[in-house]
């Protein structure tokens, strides 16, 4: 659903590791008051194509579910684990890639105002939804910080905006099994 608060947590929605596709990993069972954690359990082996809906972590490097990195996985809507409707793909942060719609979604809000209350009042209504650590695999950070997945990518990392009481940043980096929030734009 569309968020109503910057805590709702109806609104917080799935927790993917990057370039992954939807394939019940990302899922997460909310409480009441907002608490979450993940639908299905955690394994430490990786893989390129996982047969199972298991959430993938691991110390190690190079930090990524995967075990070889493929840059191209949420690239366009045409990517082979693009994790949105048809007609429909991730943003950009700009840094790479050509689009830059996470930066111009900020720059358009008013006054050049960036925190949680800016993001919440945006078209995109944007809640702090925490996200779920690579290492335990825990939801933690809800109502603290918004995560939201870019398609971009800067060498082992991944771009995603973070969302917080007293800034917004469209240009963090962070490693790809790391389990964050995404919202489609239309094509």
């Amino acid at each position: 659903q569309q968020a109503t608060a910057i805590n709702d947590h109806k609104a917080y929605g799935s927790k993917f590791q990057w370039g992954r596709k939807a394939d019940g990993h990302e899922l997460i069972i909310w409480s009441d008051i907002g608490t979450g954690k993940g639908k299905y359990g955690l394994t430490d082996v990786k893989s390129n194509e996982p047969v199972n809906t298991l959430f993938i972590m691991s110390e190690n490097s190079p930090k990524d579910w995967r075990v070889n990195r493929d840059d191209t996985l949420w690239a366009d809507e045409f990517s082979t684990n693009n994790v949105c409707p048809v007609g429909y793909r991730l943003p950009t942060t700009g840094l790479a890639g050509t689009n830059k719609e996470w930066a111009v979604e900020v720059g358009s809000w008013p006054d050049g105002k960036r925190t949680s209350v800016h993001a919440l009042a945006s078209t995109l209504k944007l809640p702090k939804s925490g996200s779920r650590y690579r290492i335990s695999g825990a939801v933690r950070d809800e109502n603290v910080f918004g995560n939201y997945w870019s398609a971009s990518v800067q060498g082992r990392y991944a771009r995603f905006m973070v969302i917080s009481s007293t800034a917004v940043d469209p240009y963090r980096r962070d490693y790809r099994f790391n389990g964050f929030s995404v919202r489609c734009i239309k094509n």
